[in-house]
């Protein structure tokens, strides 16, 4: 989880893809993935989506901030992000 948040902070979620896709991924859906999944594993459960809200995010209905870096993973980290 650490590589995706640094990847979606960087901008370069395609750099996560399988090889094996070789190229064919839509880079959007993938970014509110990740974005989504980033959401899910913060500290405070009142600043997680609710599923319906993950749904919303998946669907494109709508288009969640760039979320925090959970400090658990911030701590792996190394404090630098």
């Amino acid at each position: 989880m650490l590589e995706v948040a640094h990847k979606l902070l960087y901008g370069s979620v395609a750099s996560l893809m399988d090889v094996n896709l070789n190229g064919d991924v839509n880079l959007e859906e993938a970014e509110r993935v990740c974005k989504a999944a980033c959401w899910c594993i913060q500290d405070n459960e009142f600043d997680r989506p609710t599923m319906v809200e993950v749904i919303q995010i998946l669907e494109g209905i709508v288009e969640p901030n760039m979320p925090p870096m959970p400090r658990l993973l911030h701590a792996i980290a190394g404090g630098s992000h």
